[in-house]
């Protein structure tokens, strides 16, 4: 394989992990948590705190799409507007999905549980609530 066919492959593979976590969709969650935390922590806001947030709430909100993709790839293939998002398509594996799902979700609560227990545990369980009780 020469070196413009692997950077294709490579930007091929970074471009499906943006389409399966939905990036632009998950910017609008993250923008909106972002908003929140600045106008309602005032005199407490702590740039730390921020940071995590923003952190944990974007790796939580990748991770329930990329399962949402996993569980609804039946679904997805029978629609125009869905049909070519990776795992439908078959340019992902489940198994690779899943994967970056669960790395992601980990992710995601730790950095959350660097601002509180209660914080990772909300974000774990939106996870579990968008991924097994909304998309079913």
């Amino acid at each position: 394989m020469n070196q413009t066919n692997a950077s294709a492959i490579n930007y091929s593979f970074i471009k499906d992990i943006g389409i399966l976590v939905k990036f632009k969709l998950s910017l609008m969650v993250i923008l909106s948590s972002a908003l929140s935390y600045v106008i309602l922590a005032k005199d407490l806001f702590n740039i730390n705190t921020f940071i995590f947030l923003i952190l944990g709430g974007s790796f939580i909100t990748f991770a329930a799409n990329a399962i949402n993709q996993c569980l609804e790839r039946d679904y997805d293939k029978l629609m125009v507007r869905t049909a070519l998002r990776p795992v439908a398509d078959g340019r992902m594996s489940i198994a690779t999905s899943v994967l970056i799902s669960g790395i992601f979700c980990t992710l995601g609560v730790l950095f959350l549980a660097m601002i509180n227990p209660v914080a990772s545990s909300l974000g774990m369980l939106s996870f579990v609530l968008y991924a097994f009780v909304y998309t079913p």
